[in-house]
């Protein structure tokens, strides 16, 4: 599972890291910062895995965040082609400005 949660001036990432997904991050650990390596280690393994929770305040820790989405797998789920705009991009009803200046005001 992965949860993108916009706030005023920053966005909460929360990632769900199943048992394979576990073994990946293990095996990719030196190329994450210690700051997601500590947020990882101090994170409790539930049933369903191992819930991850980052607030982004700024780019700092993208590049994780990315490595972090690259381990997880595909979702089954499709996306209804309505949801698209015209160039097959998802339409969030926000311009890449208006979601710029939200997270980094």
């Amino acid at each position: 599972m992965i949860t993108l949660s916009i706030r005023q001036g920053y966005f909460i990432a929360s990632i769900v890291l199943g048992k394979r997904e576990r073994e990946t991050f293990e095996e990719e650990r030196e190329l994450l910062s210690k700051k997601v390596s500590y947020i990882y280690d101090q994170a409790k393994t539930y049933h369903d895995g191992k819930w991850l929770g980052f607030d982004i305040y700024d780019n700092s820790l993208c590049e994780d965040i990315i490595r972090l989405l690259s381990i997880k797998r595909k979702p089954n789920r499709k996306i209804l082609p309505e949801v698209r705009d015209k160039s097959g991009q998802l339409d969030l009803g926000m311009s890449h400005e208006e979601i710029t200046t939200c997270l980094f005001q």
